[in-house]
C-alpha cells in the first residue's frame, strides 16, 4: 500500500467511526467510547514516544 491508500483507508476509517458515534444517544455512553479511543492511540503512541526521547532528532543549522 502507498502512502495515498493508507491516507484514503484512514479517513474512511474516520468517518465510518464518526457516523456510529453519532447514533449514541446515552452522553455517558460517548464520553466513555472516547476515552476508549484516547486510552488506545495512548498505547499505540507511548513505544514511538519512548524511541523519540531516546533518540531526539538533531537539529540542522
Amino acid at each position: 500500500m502507498n502512502d495515498n491508500s493508507l491516507s484514503a483507508m484512514r479517513e474512511l476509517q474516520g468517518l465510518r467511526i464518526m457516523r456510529v458515534f453519532v447514533r449514541i444517544d446515552d452522553a455517558a455512553l460517548r464520553r466513555s467510547v472516547i476515552e476508549l479511543a484516547e486510552c488506545l492511540a495512548q498505547r499505540h503512541l507511548q513505544p514511538r514516544l519512548r524511541r523519540l526521547m531516546a533518540n531526539p532528532p538533531t537539529r540542522r543549522p
